[in-house]
């Protein structure tokens, strides 16, 4: 549950789902950061907005079903050729 959903890049594994957490493990790994700055957009965060369920206060429930239904654009697949993370 968050106010505002905000989406993080975890190269080294740091970070230990729990129960707030979800985590995508995309089939090549340069996808990462252009998928996440995707989800921090305006229009994800406009449409996860609309689709999420709402708890107290205003918070958004991001369920995976919600996520899972997101439009990825395709432009996506090919924006992924930055330099790979040390």
């Amino acid at each position: 549950m968050a106010k505002t959903p905000a989406f993080y890049v975890d190269a080294v594994g740091l970070v230990v789902p729990r129960h707030s957490v979800y985590y995508l493990v995309p089939g090549e790994r340069r996808l990462l950061r252009p998928l996440a700055e995707f989800l921090n957009g305006e229009a994800a965060r406009r449409w996860i907005a609309t689709h999420a369920q709402r708890a107290a206060s205003g918070y958004l429930r991001l369920q995976s079903h919600v996520i899972k239904e997101l439009c990825v654009p395709r432009d996506i697949l090919n924006t992924g050729d930055a330099a790979p993370w040390t």
